[in-house]
Formats: structure tokens, sequence, C-alpha cells
């Protein structure tokens, strides 16, 4: 996905979206050094409770989260997060 990203990036910037992608940081991976090129705009560790939110259907017990309001939008609930250190690129 990174590779397909920076490919897109190199034939035509003009004409290329920016995206947020959210990665588990894996600094070992062979992927890891495609993030080079990549803006790091967050590190979240893992098990950090609101940093990620659902839809508030999409939860097993809505009642036991936290309401997302305005960081997560309408209707949405924070989860746990991950058990693995995340990067927001």
């Amino acid at each position: 996905m990174l590779a397909k990203m920076l490919n897109d990036f190199w034939k035509d910037p003009n004409n290329t979206s920016s995206f947020t992608v959210v990665l588990r940081r894996s600094e070992s991976a062979a992927w890891w050094p495609l993030t080079y090129f990549f803006q790091e705009l967050d590190n979240i560790p893992g098990g950090k409770r609101e940093s990620f939110s659902r839809p508030r259907t999409e939860t097993y017990d809505p009642h036991c989260l936290a309401d997302a309001a305005n960081e997560g939008g309408a209707d949405r609930v924070f989860i746990q997060g991950t058990p693995f250190d995340t990067v927001v690129l």
C-alpha cells in the first residue's frame, strides 16, 4: 500500500490525493523503510485509551464506553485502542 501511494505520487503529484494511514509500529518489517517518505503525525502507545473510535452500533457494550463526541464524530465511542504501538502517517 505504501509503495503504491509513493508510486502514484512520483508519477503525478498534482493528481494524487493525500491520505492518513494508521500502521502498527514495526521497525523490523520489510515495508518500514517506506515510512521515511511520509510525514509522521502521531505515535500512539499500545493500550492507550481514547485514541480510536468506532460507530456505537459496531461495539459490543456501547454503554460501557466513553462517547467520542467532537473527537471521534457523531454517534461514535472510544474503544480500548490496540495492544501494540501505532504510528499515524
